[in-house]
């Protein structure tokens, strides 16, 4: 999955649960959020709300990321 924010940011989830955030103007990845602490199988879901970034993983496990 991916999911674009207007401050210029794209979250992608990945097979292993991780989540990369890169920005969209440098192209360069700025931040992974560690799948151990929440998400435990492939991320299939991601977006941006005003509470931050919402994923979901393979599992159904929904995570909010501040």
């Amino acid at each position: 999955c991916f999911s674009y924010h207007s401050s210029g940011h794209i979250a992608a989830g990945s097979a292993d649960g991780s989540v990369f955030i890169w920005d969209t103007s440098s192209g360069e990845m700025v931040q992974t959020l560690d799948k151990s602490e929440h998400n435990q199988s492939s991320v299939i879901a991601c977006n941006w709300t005003q509470f931050g970034l919402i994923t979901s993983d393979k599992q159904g496990k929904v995570v909010t990321w501040k």
